[in-house]
């Protein structure tokens, strides 16, 4: 019988020792956690820092855009509108004859 609870005393205390072992690592997987969710707050935070000023960017470059855009099209009214008056001003018989030599021509013969 002394036997028997010296045993039980032994496993006990290795039962004790291994909770306290695991919860020794169960803090430890925890501070690594807090460790990386503190830094991935730090990058949300300075992520959403940026995504404001580009919003900002954004908002201040947007009028100006479509601004561009306007006189984009309306240089492009005035080109098409050139471009079909010299249409039709083009007359053929006032050109001149663009072909190219003959090789006869070239060497002079």
């Amino acid at each position: 019988m002394q036997n028997f609870e010296a045993m039980a005393l032994v496993l006990g205390c290795i039962g004790t020792l291994c909770w306290i072992a695991c919860f020794w690592w169960m803090h430890r997987i925890s501070s690594r956690q807090d460790a990386m969710l503190e830094e991935l707050h730090e990058m949300t935070t300075r992520i959403e820092r940026l995504s404001q000023a580009e919003h900002d960017l954004i908002s201040d470059v947007h009028p100006q855009v479509s601004e561009i855009k306007e006189h984009v099209e309306n240089v492009r009214e005035v080109v098409s509108s050139e471009r079909q008056l010299t249409a039709c001003r083009f007359d053929p018989s006032d050109a001149q004859d663009l072909s190219l030599p003959t090789r006869s021509a070239a060497r002079g013969l």
